[in-house]
C-alpha cells in the first residue's frame, strides 16, 4: 500500500517538474521575440532587402552582363554612357581641395599639400586611373572596385578589379565577398578575392586598400545594381521591334502582283506577250479592249509645252522647265519610245 502511494506522489512530481519546465520555455519564447528597448537593442543590423525585394546575386550578374552587352553592342545604350561620361567627367573635371578657414595659413598650407600629392597621385596612376574610367565602370556595372597597393616612401599605385572578383566563397556563401563587422553592415572588414576560373579564395584584400564605389542600392546593402537595369527589357523591345520591321519591309518588297485571266492557255500566253512589250491595246479573252495608261509622247504635245515656258515670265520659267522636262522622261519612261528626241529648251 505505501509503496503504491510512493509510486503516485513519485508522479505527481514528475507532472509538475515537466509543466514547470514547459511553461518556462514558452516565455523565455516570447520574450525573445517580442520588441526590446532600445538601449536594450544589441545592435545586430540587418540588410535591407537582402532576401526579399533586394536583388540575388545571380540577378546582379546577369543584368551586369547584359549591361556590358547593350553598352557595347546597342547604339542607343553606348551613346547613354558616352554622353554621361562626356557631360559629368569629360574634359576640364578636376579635384582641388580648399581651406574653409580663409585666414589660417596652416589650413591653407595643408591644402596646398594636399592638392600637390593628389597631382603626383594623378601623374603617377595616369595609365591606370581616370575619371572616365572610374564613372564608366560604376555607372555600367553598378559598383567599381578600386585597389590600392601602398608604397613606403613613394606615390601609392591602384588597380581596378573586376566585381566579379569580389564574391562569396563556400564557407561564406551569403557575405557577398564582403565581411563585415557583425554590429554594423555599413563598415566593411574584409573583402574576399576569388580566382576568375576555380572560384576559390586566393586573397583577403584589407578594408583600408579597397574603395568600393556602388550605386543602385541603400547604405545598408553591400553591392550595387547596374544603371542600365530599368532599360534591359525595353532596348530588348525596341530590337525585336525593329527586326519586326525589317521582316515586314522585306515581305512587302518581295510581294509579287498576279491577274487572273480567263481564256485557254494560248490566249493567256498572248495577253502576257502584250503586257511585256508594251504593243498597245489588246483583246483580253472575254473581248474587252485594253487601253494603256500611258501613251507614247507626241511631237505636238512637246510644242505645247515650249510654247507655255515661252509666256512665263523669266523667273519662274526655269523651274517650270525642269518640272516639264522631268515629265516628259517620265513618259519616255512609260511608254518605251526611243525614237523620240526631247527638244531643247535651254536657249528657247
Amino acid at each position: 500500500m505505501l509503496e503504491i502511494l510512493r509510486d503516485k506522489w513519485r508522479t505527481a512530481r514528475l507532472e509538475a517538474r515537466y509543466r514547470r519546465i514547459m511553461q518556462e520555455q514558452v516565455l523565455q519564447m516570447v520574450e525573445e521575440q517580442s520588441p526590446q528597448p532600445v538601449q536594450e537593442d544589441p545592435g545586430r543590423w540587418l540588410l535591407l532587402g537582402d532576401q526579399t525585394s533586394g536583388a540575388s546575386e545571380q540577378t546582379r550578374k546577369d543584368v551586369r552582363a547584359a549591361a556590358r552587352r547593350l553598352s557595347q553592342n546597342h547604339p542607343h545604350a553606348r551613346n547613354i554612357l558616352r554622353l554621361l561620361e562626356i557631360y559629368v567627367v569629360g574634359p576640364g573635371l578636376k579635384l582641388a581641395h580648399h581651406s574653409l578657414d580663409t585666414q589660417d595659413t596652416t589650413s591653407a598650407m595643408l591644402a596646398k599639400t594636399a592638392n600637390e600629392l593628389w597631382h603626383q597621385f594623378l601623374s603617377h596612376n595616369r595609365r591606370h586611373f581616370s575619371y572616365g574610367e572610374f564613372a564608366r565602370r560604376t555607372w555600367r556595372d553598378g559598383e567599381c572596385f578600386l585597389r590600392l597597393f601602398p608604397q613606403t616612401g613613394e606615390t601609392p599605385t591602384v588597380r581596378f578589379v573586376d566585381p566579379e572578383r569580389i564574391g562569396g566563397t563556400r564557407e561564406r556563401p551569403e557575405s557577398q565577398g564582403i565581411i563585415t563587422a557583425d554590429d554594423d553592415v555599413e563598415t566593411p572588414l574584409v573583402y574576399l578575392q576569388l580566382h576568375p576560373e576555380t572560384g576559390e579564395l586566393v586573397d583577403e584584400i584589407a578594408a583600408e586598400e579597397m574603395l568600393h564605389t556602388r550605386i543602385g542600392g541603400d547604405s545598408n546593402q553591400k553591392r550595387g545594381l547596374s544603371l542600365f537595369a530599368p532599360m534591359i527589357d525595353m532596348l530588348g523591345c525596341f530590337d525585336r521591334w525593329l527586326d519586326t520591321e525589317m521582316t515586314a519591309r522585306k515581305l512587302q518588297a518581295s510581294i509579287v502582283l498576279w491577274r487572273k485571266v480567263q481564256g485557254s492557255p494560248a490566249q493567256a500566253r498572248g495577253f502576257s506577250q502584250e503586257a511585256s512589250t508594251g504593243s498597245g491595246a489588246g483583246n483580253t479573252p472575254n473581248g474587252s479592249s485594253l487601253k494603256e495608261r500611258y501613251g507614247p509622247v507626241s511631237r505636238a504635245y512637246s510644242q505645247n509645252l515650249l510654247k507655255m515656258l515661252r509666256q512665263l515670265p523669266p523667273s519662274d520659267a526655269n523651274l517650270w522647265q525642269v518640272s516639264v522636262r522631268c515629265h516628259v522622261l517620265f513618259r519616255l519612261f512609260r511608254s518605251r519610245l526611243t525614237d523620240f528626241a526631247l527638244p531643247d529648251t535651254r536657249n528657247s
